[in-house]
């Protein structure tokens, strides 16, 4: 059986890898950060704004806590 957790982790991979700008800003906090390998931190606005530059051939996610 899925878990919540499971299904909304399967969610944002789906509207990333489809760079679906819509779902993402549903699914992310608006407090959302994220910071890259080498320390560069975007915000919620300009992460899902990258999708406008480029989108993925595949995604995999590990490591998720």
């Amino acid at each position: 059986m899925t878990s919540g957790v499971e299904r909304l982790r399967d969610a944002f991979d789906e509207a990333e890898l489809r760079a679906d700008v819509d779902a993402l800003n549903a699914l992310l906090a608006d407090d959302f950060r994220s910071i890259g390998e080498q320390g560069h931190v975007l915000d919620k606005a300009r992460w899902v704004g990258k999708f406008a530059e480029f989108a993925y051939v595949s995604l995999e996610s590990s490591d998720v806590e």
